[in-house]
């Protein structure tokens, strides 16, 4: 996700997977990816004066956020920081300031792992 397509502080965008074609969503507390036409794949970036953002997701008002490398994500409450901050990558990859990128799990949901530039690893912000 170039820094430039990441639309900040404006209406919700969905954020759709390179490898798959699915849509960040929440279930829950979990983060997961389901088709873009689901009611909880909106999600706003609140950005921050040193570059990073949080993800908001528009139905909940929860925040994606991550537990740390080769750990899944959740979404849960906004109020903190710690794992809640985001910055664009290269290759259109979602980095975690918690450390790793946003990336497909094996089987399902999401989770942080190692930035290789990975298809699963890239991110497309579409209104």
């Amino acid at each position: 996700m170039d820094r430039d397509s990441i639309p900040t502080d404006r209406a919700a965008n969905t954020l759709r997977n390179g490898d798959n074609g699915k849509c960040i969503t929440q279930v829950y507390d979990a983060a997961d990816y389901r088709d873009c036409s689901d009611s909880t794949v909106w999600w706003a970036v609140q950005s921050r004066s040193d570059g990073s953002f949080k993800l908001v997701n528009q139905q909940t008002g929860q925040c994606l956020y991550s537990k740390g490398l080769g750990q899944a994500v959740f979404v849960g409450d906004c109020a903190q920081n710690t794992g809640r901050l985001w910055r664009t990558g290269s290759g259109g990859s979602l980095r975690s300031d918690y450390g790793g990128c946003l990336d497909l799990g094996t089987s399902s949901g999401l989770m942080t792992q190692t930035c290789a530039g990975e298809a699963s690893q890239r991110w497309t912000s579409q209104a």
